[in-house]
């Protein structure tokens, strides 16, 4: 058993150190600085040199977004990072919270084929609590 776990721990060093010379946590991207232009969003990050950023806003103000695509082509999947602003009146969650607003978010979805909760994580953004849910459907 000791020797298991000391392979284990052998081969988790490894596959960070390959994530690492890789350019998974690198930190050889460069990056942008972006600053929203849509109303009522109000968000100022860098996101990585080249992507494509999409800002749109709902009829009637119902929400501001914005998401940042990587930019390659012939892929498949692309990886990409969203960020959403809704306005808390209006929506039938009840009392505002983090969670409430996640679980809405998800009962909406839910309807989707093959839907399904992937990951739901709290976070912080911008130094702000936050909710990050990575969701799969078709």
């Amino acid at each position: 058993m000791k020797n298991t776990v000391k392979k284990l721990v052998v081969w988790i060093i490894i596959g960070a150190a390959g994530m690492v010379y890789n350019g998974g946590c690198s930190g050889s991207f460069t990056y942008a600085p972006y600053v929203s232009k849509v109303a009522g969003l109000n968000v100022s990050l860098e996101y990585i040199s080249g992507w494509k950023v999409l800002e749109t806003r709902g009829e009637r103000g119902s929400y501001a977004h914005v998401i940042f695509i990587e930019n390659k082509s012939g892929q498949e999947m692309k990886a990409f990072m969203s960020i959403t602003a809704t306005p808390l009146t209006g929506g039938d969650i009840g009392v505002f919270s983090l969670q409430s607003a996640a679980d809405d978010l998800v009962k909406k979805r839910s309807r989707f084929k093959g839907f399904n909760v992937i990951s739901s994580t709290k976070t912080t953004l911008a130094g702000l609590d936050a909710q990050e849910l990575l969701l799969a459907y078709q």
